[in-house]
């Protein structure tokens, strides 16, 4: 559920990123490797994601990926294969996890983070209540924008950049 403190929160979340992603110096988002990867769907892998020049990153609390709509995502991973789309959740059932993928048709790999070192390596990012937080990041992990499907102008951005 949508609350006004979640709105307040992503607000205030985008207009800080929004600050410092126009800096000179970018903010680096870090990805840990040598997590479990769950995949249910298809032949997309995570290292062909991790390869693309311009990628979607985002971090589920395990509260969360069943109420702020995962599957939302699924829409855009079809229609923009040119973009990586990278997952973390923090669930700490690999089994329900795997399970709520192959239902919801995930398209995507999702790495399996219950020890939350997502959070860790980019713990100067963001607070530990943050949920639903979608960057967009170039080849090098610099962050270009925070955003996420529910924002409206969520596929603007996104061919934006891919038209960079």
């Amino acid at each position: 559920m949508f609350t006004i403190n979640n709105f307040l929160s992503t607000t205030l979340i985008s207009v800080s990123v929004i600050f410092s992603c126009n800096s000179k110096k970018k903010d680096v988002l870090y990805l840990p490797e040598g997590l479990s990867i769950v995949n249910t769907v298809n032949d997309r892998n995570m290292a062909d994601e991790l390869s693309k020049s311009t990628k979607v990153v985002a971090f589920f609390y395990s509260e969360h990926v069943r109420k702020i709509d995962l599957p939302r995502y699924n829409k855009f991973i079809k229609e923009y294969p040119e973009l990586g789309f990278i997952f973390y959740v923090d669930h700490n059932d690999k089994i329900s996890l795997k399970e709520f993928m192959k239902e919801n048709r995930i398209l995507s790999p999702v790495y399996f983070d219950p020890e939350q070192k997502f959070i860790e390596a980019n713990k100067n990012r963001f607070r530990k209540n943050w949920t639903f937080i979608g960057y967009i990041v170039n080849a090098k992990n610099e962050i270009i924008r925070m955003t996420n499907p529910s924002l409206p102008d969520f596929e603007q951005v996104i061919k934006n950049e891919i038209n960079k």
